[in-house]
């Protein structure tokens, strides 16, 4: 393991606030000047931002794989083909997306596929944001504080409430862009969202099913809001918006419980 590797898992805490953020925001970044030059395209004004920003964000994505890669944490992040049992894991939480979630966000069940390609870039789009966060929140910080933590059942509740709240805590950064109701409640319910991706990737043993489920609720849900006019964020609408995310955080929560590391963790965790 690299000397960054051994001051992560050391400080996981510090390194996810002074490394892991910065450099997601320097790929936020990269994605928005991609965004500009795409629409710049002849014929790409509207649908050229959703190829930058995916471009950046797959760039980013790869960066950060890398790093792992030089950390040697790759299979212990994750990235390793899960058991086939593992994609019924993300059935239900989807279930609960596409009904509860719908219904409280658009108040339509309705997808919007009136522009296949704008869909398609959205969908691409949304996979693409799906990876990038599941590679820095669940690959990187939370496997830096399961080597750190996570060799009991107390480290491990410890690292998986502590990266979500990390998770939620991200989307902070939107204050002063966007209206504060919003942003705030947006940074509750995404706690909710990463104890759910979270304790879907331990369950499972890899981050692909997080990524999947991720990247197509992000999907979906844009879909479902296309051509929506903005919600009024009344007191009664942000209380019901960040309970209808409870349960998915429950979710996460019930797929970690007598939870033990395997094999891949504690192999690099005794090569610190």
């Amino acid at each position: 393991m690299t000397t960054l590797g051994r001051w992560a898992v050391r400080r996981p805490l510090v390194f996810s606030l002074l490394f892991c953020f910065p450099l997601t925001m320097v790929g936020v970044t990269i994605s928005a000047v991609l965004a500009e030059l795409f629409k710049q395209l002849p014929g790409w004004e509207t649908n050229g931002t959703y190829i930058g920003t995916a471009c950046g964000l797959l760039l980013s994505a790869v960066c950060f794989i890398a790093l792992m890669w030089q950390f040697e944490w790759l299979e212990a992040a994750g990235f390793r083909r899960p058991p086939h049992h593992a994609w019924l894991v993300i059935v239900p939480p989807l279930l609960w997306i596409v009904t509860a979630n719908f219904y409280v966000s658009s108040g339509t069940f309705d997808l919007d596929f009136t522009d296949p390609l704008k869909s398609t870039l959205i969908t691409v789009r949304m996979l693409a944001t799906g990876l990038i966060e599941e590679t820095v929140f669940r690959g990187v910080i939370l496997t830096a504080m399961l080597l750190a933590w996570g060799q009991t059942t107390s480290g491990i509740v410890k690292s998986f409430l502590l990266s979500s709240l990390l998770f939620g805590s991200l989307h902070l950064l939107n204050l002063g862009v966007r209206e504060t109701v919003p942003v705030i409640a947006n940074s509750v319910y995404t706690c909710f969202t990463g104890a759910l991706f979270a304790g879907v990737a331990l369950r499972c043993r890899s981050i692909w099913p997080a990524v999947l489920l991720h990247g197509m609720s992000n999907a979906l849900l844009s879909l479902n809001r296309l051509g929506e006019s903005a919600p009024e964020w009344s007191v009664t609408y942000t209380i019901v918006r960040i309970l209808v995310h409870l349960p998915l955080g429950l979710y996460g929560w019930a797929m970690i419980r007598g939870l033990e590391l395997d094999a891949p963790f504690r192999a690099a965790a005794k090569s610190d």
